[in-house]
Formats: C-alpha cells, sequence, structure tokens
C-alpha cells in the first residue's frame, strides 16, 4: 500500500501533499491495529503463564479449566475487535470518473469507512466527503464531488487562497478531458 502510495506521491509535486491528515489517519489506523494485536498477544502470554503456574500447583484443577477458558474468550474478543477494525476501515484506489467529458491521468486514493447502515467515501487531503447505502453509492458521489470541485476551481474568478490553489494544481494534475 505504501509502494503504491509513494508512486502517486512521486508523480505529483510535494507541494500538493501540505497536509499530513491522509498519513496520519493511516498511521493511526495502523497503530490501533498494531495495539490490538500486542493485545491478543498479551492475553496468550498470560495465558502460558497461568497455565505453568496452575501445573506446577494443582494439576488439571477445575479452576485452571475455568481460567484458560475465560483467557481464550478474552483472546477471541480482542481478535474480533482487530478483524473489526480493519474490515470497517479500509483504502481503495479509483481510476476513472465515470464522466463523459473527464478522466482520470491517475489513480486517487480514496478511504472508505462502513458502519452498520451506511459507508462514507473521503479524501480528507481535498474536504471532499460523500455517504450512500452502500459503498458503490458513496464512491459514486465522491466522483460527483471531483468533478464539480474541478469545475468550481478552474471556471472561478477569483483569487484563490492557498489551500484550494492546492487542490486546484493537484486535481489539474490528476484530471484530464476526454
Amino acid at each position: 500500500m505504501k509502494d503504491k502510495f509513494q508512486q502517486i506521491r512521486e508523480a505529483l509535486s510535494e507541494q500538493d501533499f501540505s497536509g499530513s491528515s491522509y498519513e496520519a489517519n493511516v498511521a493511526k489506523l495502523m497503530q490501533t491495529r498494531s495495539d490490538t494485536l500486542e493485545r491478543a498477544e498479551s492475553a496468550t502470554i498470560i495465558r502460558d503463564h497461568l497455565m505453568r503456574a496452575l501445573f506446577q500447583t494443582h494439576p488439571k484443577t477445575f479452576y485452571e479449566k475455568e481460567i484458560l477458558k475465560t483467557l481464550d474468550e478474552i483472546k477471541r474478543s480482542l481478535r474480533e475487535q482487530n478483524n473489526a477494525l480493519s474490515t470497517n476501515n479500509y483504502i481503495i484506489y479509483i481510476t476513472d470518473l465515470n464522466h463523459d467529458l473527464y478522466q482520470l491521468r491517475l489513480p486517487i486514493a480514496v478511504n472508505i469507512e462502513a458502519s452498520a447502515d451506511e459507508y462514507v467515501a473521503f479524501i480528507s487531503e481535498m474536504a471532499l466527503y460523500s455517504q450512500g447505502d452502500t459503498e458503490l453509492e458513496a464512491i459514486l458521489g465522491l466522483k460527483e464531488e471531483i468533478v464539480s470541485l474541478y469545475c468550481e476551481l478552474n471556471s472561478t474568478t477569483l483569487t484563490l487562497g492557498p489551500l484550494p490553489l492546492s487542490w486546484k494544481r493537484l486535481l489539474n494534475r490528476i484530471i484530464e478531458e476526454r
């Protein structure tokens, strides 16, 4: 994943990625996942130490079986939490805009957050968001937002501030007319 991000970053100038929110979000997600895995490993280590201690004092007791059962349930719960983290937040790359007039030169990384009743697709670097009942609805809405922002930034006669100007530069590099 990082290799693709680096390829995209190399294709675009460094000034277009002035904010670190994308990298920070990915790092936060990876750290949370790592912390969850460490807790699962810690539960396994604790279980192993308890097993050794119980075998030395009271081999094969009823309590030992109950403690091991409880520790296994904790471990299973931590793994389920880890799986929930990895399946509810993910990144996809869009390669087209589904538009008659515009197309993408380069893929765009899109963050997807899935919950029980909706999907949110967003590009935090450009403050573009869309939501839908399905992943497809959220992505199609985001594509419309990308085209809308591109058209708006390229048609304005006003002087743009630094942030909208960086969005315009980025969009002009990755979008072209058909």
